[in-house]
């Protein structure tokens, strides 16, 4: 009887033990599983560092405005003469004429026709801003210009009517950034070079004359000489295109 109990006990402890010994193994697969699964939301929520941005400056060129006067030197307060054939009192020839029914202060324009332009039509400057043309051989008034509408000017195309246009460096932001200067930014069409030197300085600038072994590199600060020697590399910087 005793035997028979202590097998019976014997047997419990191991069925115990090999119950504890799979609770242990499934608790180590479950956290691996998690480790992993830790590690890939880590990589997947991982983004690269944003990069440094540059310090800005007011804008050299506007001053910090944003904006400069329109480049057309046709633009008068944001108006352009009239490309049409419209009358306009500074194209062509304009005379005072004695019409009956008219001051002699009246100014006129003779549009001649027939052989030899022995005949002729005139339109006095109340007329301006209409287009007068050729038909059937004679002078003939078409009404007001279907481009101005009568007004012998239109909106500038370069600054849309505005007599301004944004600036041309800062595009109306009114900074740039702080490495850019009227000397040398990627606005410009021809940029000066970068030289870069043996003792490890980079010089901007232009070279503007060589005189034996050396060369002479005009730069924001003034001009400096150079060894030709001494110069590792010259690179030629983009521009605006």
């Amino acid at each position: 009887m005793v035997f028979v109990v202590h097998n019976c006990f014997m047997r419990l402890r191991f069925s115990k033990l090999r119950f504890n010994m799979k609770l242990s193994a499934i608790a180590k697969v479950g956290f691996v599983c998690f480790a992993l699964f830790s590690s890939a939301g880590a990589a997947t929520n991982s983004s690269p560092a944003p990069a440094a941005i540059e310090p800005t400056k007011t804008c050299f060129q506007c001053s910090g405005i944003g904006s400069s006067t329109c480049p057309d030197s046709k633009c008068k307060k944001g108006q352009v003469i009239c490309p049409g054939k419209c009358m306009k009192l500074s194209v062509g020839v304009w005379e005072h004429q004695n019409v009956p029914g008219h001051s002699p202060t009246e100014v006129w324009q003779k549009f001649r026709y027939g052989p030899n332009g022995g005949g002729s039509m005139s339109w006095n400057q109340g007329h301006v801003g209409e287009v007068v043309e050729m038909k059937n051989g004679i002078p003939t008034n078409l009404g007001k210009c279907s481009i101005c509408g009568g007004k012998t000017v239109i909106k500038c195309p370069s600054c849309k009517g505005t007599s301004s246009v944004a600036c041309n460096i800062c595009g109306g932001l009114k900074v740039v950034p702080d490495s850019w200067t009227a000397f040398d930014n990627p606005k410009m069409k021809n940029r000066p070079s970068r030289f870069q030197i043996k003792d490890g300085r980079v010089i901007i600038g232009r070279k503007t004359m060589t005189l034996g072994e050396s060369i002479t590199i005009n730069t924001e600060k003034g001009s400096v000489e150079i060894p030709t020697k001494e110069i590792l590399t010259e690179e030629k910087q983009s521009g605006q295109k």
